[in-house]
């Protein structure tokens, strides 16, 4: 490690060792204490050993209330001196203690680049709040944190630590000194000001690992994105999480990819308009809005159109919109996780192993071609192989037996438009035990007559064969039919 960092000596003993630190205390003390009867102390020894007469049930609830209260005071106390010896420690160890968990993920290399990290996360609501407290929390050195906007009573619905009390004041600084009392390792800069194009190389210039676009103005947005594109700044941007209430639809990709957005698609023209088109990380959501802008008073409309006149350019939405707090939480807590994979080294989206269920209409399908390949291989009628197997039963093959990928070795990820459900063995009855899936090239192969005329044996590898039975549990011996 490079000086200036904390040192991580022995971090995966020591984290390794906290984990069962918890459990292994108590159930010693609880062992211990039984063991020792009355030797504790002079108050737990009439509580903790029985009376010799103990003549009638409540005697024993009372005994066994009292018992109960004595090792619960024991482990509290034990509890206090162990969190006394550890805040009594160097700083470095007790942060090291805070991060061991994350340590133990990520790996002692990986913090690292974490810890040297330096973000800049820029607007503060919902979406800005929660990621900067989730990159808090996973130890990143170094954040600058940019809003122009104060703490407000309708913004606690979902500001991530905001509380009543901080109304009024700057959310930069209310954040600061949050994140002050949780990791007082990072150093956190505060600046309540508005993010604008002139001001970007100076808020900018401390050579960002990421920034992080948390802003609602879509000039200011695009401004901050662009800026970024040309200067090879890592960026991550949120677009619209207000007015939806489906996590289901939120997904991270390169802009490109991004659709279904409205705040997206007005991002996205702005940006080609100074051609930028690709190469910047959004997360977003396809979800329809489920609420309109609230419209504006007339002052409101006064106010812009006297802005207009003037040639002031608005940087605040005027209008409100209606959100709750899951969706902007969820949408910071992707976006930091999404930094957090690219400083560590890991992918931010796992592409490999993307997978959606088939659909209904997927295994219909697969029934009505394993319908016709049955009758047209081994003469089997159609009303039999629906009598053996329907659709759903297909569906659970590829879900849950084949985990949607084909049966053949390596397991390749095909389209799922590209997969097709067949029998697997023709000696053996058909049935969900019997079935394999296969790209659209392996099933041609497979139904051909002159394939299916053949043992498998004879048809494939003997390493397919046996990694398909034993996937199966296939009894392949004759002798057990």
């Amino acid at each position: 490690m490079s000086s200036g960092t904390l040192p991580l000596p022995l971090v995966a003993g020591v984290a390794v060792a906290a984990a069962g630190l918890g459990a292994l205390g108590t159930y010693a003390l609880l062992t211990s204490n039984k063991e020792k009867g009355s030797s504790s102390s002079s108050s737990s020894s009439s509580s903790s050993t029985a009376p010799r007469s103990m003549t009638s049930k409540s005697d024993w609830q009372k005994f066994d209330k009292d018992y109960a209260e004595t090792e619960l005071r024991i482990i509290r106390e034990e509890e206090e001196r162990k969190q006394q010896a550890l805040l009594s420690g160097s700083k470095d160890e007790v942060f090291l203690e805070q991060m061991n968990r994350t340590i133990l993920f990520y790996g002692e290399d990986a913090f690292d680049r974490i810890r040297h990290a330096r973000v800049v996360v820029v607007g503060l609501g919902g979406v800005g709040s929660a990621a900067a407290h989730v990159l808090l929390r996973s130890g990143v050195g170094w954040m600058r944190l940019v809003d122009p906007d104060v703490v407000t009573l309708s913004s606690l619905n979902r500001n991530s630590l905001a509380m009543r009390k901080d109304v009024g004041r700057a959310k930069v600084t209310v954040l600061k000194d949050y994140f002050a009392a949780i990791s007082p390792e990072t150093t956190v800069e505060a600046m309540q000001m508005f993010f604008t194009e002139d001001l970007a190389p100076t808020l900018l210039q401390c050579n960002p690992s990421f920034v992080l676009d948390c802003i609602d103005n879509r000039d200011t947005k695009v401004a901050l994105m662009h800026y970024c594109k040309v200067n090879n700044i890592p960026i991550i941007s949120a677009f619209g999480a207000g007015s939806t209430c489906d996590p289901t639809k939120i997904s991270i990709t390169d802009i490109a990819d991004t659709f279904g957005c409205p705040l997206g698609r007005d991002v996205r023209k702005h940006l080609r308009l100074r051609n930028v088109t690709n190469g910047i990380l959004c997360v977003s959501s396809i979800e329809k809005d489920r609420k309109k802008m609230i419209p504006l008073t007339d002052d409101e409309i006064a106010e812009v159109k006297l802005q207009k006149e003037q040639g002031v350019k608005r940087l605040l939405r005027v209008g409100t919109l209606g959100v709750s707090m899951p969706i902007p939480n969820i949408f910071g807590t992707a976006m930091a996780n999404a930094v957090l994979n690219s400083l560590s080294g890991l992918p931010v989206i796992f592409k490999g192993e993307i997978y959606v269920p088939p659909s209904s209409n997927e295994s219909m399908r697969w029934h009505k071609i394993l319908t016709k390949t049955e009758h047209h291989l081994s003469k089997t009628p159609p009303g039999e192989v629906a009598r053996a197997l329907s659709a759903d039963d297909l569906k659970y093959v590829a879900e849950h037996v084949w985990a949607g990928k084909s049966s053949v070795p390596p397991a390749n990820e095909q389209g799922r438009g590209g997969m097709n459900i067949a029998r697997w063995r023709r000696e053996l009855p058909l049935g969900i035990n019997n079935l394999v899936i296969l790209n659209d090239v392996e099933y041609a192969y497979h139904k051909k007559p002159a394939t299916a005329a053949l043992p498998v044996e004879k048809a494939y590898p003997p390493e397919i064969v046996s990694r398909i039975d034993h996937v199966l549990r296939l009894d392949t011996n004759p002798d057990h039919h």
